[in-house]
């Protein structure tokens, strides 16, 4: 736990030092612009904000239009499966409920062959 702690420490610490250090070197390059290069910037910047607004939120809506429709298909699919899963139990619980019939067996034709008989009256069995 404390080794976390330390760790993440650490990882704040650098990454302060890193925003510092970019800011440091911007602050130490604007002073070497002249001071109407920089008013410059600061109307293109200031002039340029609503269309990056604007840009920024028309791409946000087709982002949030094509999740949705990858939801919405994903969703779609997802129910489609379900439904398949339902209608199986459905079919084999139905199959399983019927009585079964009884099976039919074909006989073949028997041809009767009367019994021979002895000149004395005894029966012959094979």
């Amino acid at each position: 736990m404390a080794k976390r702690l330390v760790a993440a420490t650490c990882v704040v610490i650098v990454a302060l030092a890193m925003i510092a250090g970019v800011g440091y070197g911007i602050w130490r390059l604007m002073l070497l612009v002249p001071p109407n290069a920089a008013r410059a910037w600061a109307l293109a910047a200031t002039a340029l904000l609503p269309v990056s607004v604007f840009v920024t939120w028309r791409l946000a809506l087709r982002y949030a239009a094509g999740l949705v429709h990858g939801i919405d298909t994903g969703i779609s699919k997802v129910a489609k499966a379900g439904a398949e899963a339902a209608n199986l139990r459905v079919h084999i619980h139905h199959a399983l409920k019927q009585k079964p019939e009884p099976p039919t067996v074909v006989l073949p034709e028997v041809e009767i062959v009367p019994r021979r008989k002895l000149p004395d009256g005894n029966i012959i069995e094979l």
